[in-house]
């Protein structure tokens, strides 16, 4: 008996421990348009718009669409999530431009201030971590005289829902017994 609550334990708490990363890649949105909130599991995509055609040197990093928010930009998860970064092109400080960076907020609070890139203008995507291992509800982009897109985004959900769901496994275990 105590043996089969340690594995029904242990299961569920591999379950919560075993969330793996969402991108957003974007690439079911079609031809030109808003990023309709919501969207991948963010709440308010703000003011970013999406396109799926050609543009040097403003290249996707997988596919074909992409994002793009001139100056800064943000966006808002519905719940708490551990943001791990996103892909970058365009014209960097180079074209006169500003490097990037991420602000990441918790409940309206910075938490933490990413490194930043430059982009080279050259269409090679960049990857921009963002360094940071806690939760977090905003993401600011950092780019006042940025001209830019963003692809794959990047993030893991915070685990508390699975956690619930391996407890609710638990119970339903002990309540056939």
């Amino acid at each position: 008996m105590k043996m089969m609550k340690f594995i029904a334990v242990g299961a569920a708490m591999a379950m919560a421990c075993a969330v793996s990363a969402t991108v957003i890649d974007f690439e079911d949105l079609v031809g030109q348009g808003e990023v309709p909130d919501g969207y991948g599991g963010v709440a308010d995509w703000g003011d970013w718009w999406h396109y799926d055609w050609d543009q040097f040197p403003y290249n996707p990093h997988s596919g074909i669409v992409r994002v793009y928010n001139i100056g800064d930009g943000h966006f808002t998860f519905a719940d708490e999530v551990i943001f791990q970064g996103a892909w970058f092109a365009g014209y960097g400080s180079g074209g006169g431009y500003s490097p990037i960076s991420f602000g990441l907020y918790l409940d309206g609070e910075l938490v933490h201030m990413s490194d930043s890139i430059d982009l080279q203008g050259d269409g090679v995507p960049t990857w921009l971590d963002s360094g940071y291992g806690g939760y977090v509800d905003m993401v600011k982009i950092d780019a006042s005289h940025g001209f830019y897109v963003m692809d794959d985004v990047t993030f893991v959900p915070a685990p508390g829902a699975l956690a619930l769901l391996g407890v609710g496994f638990v119970g339903l275990g002990r309540r056939r017994r």
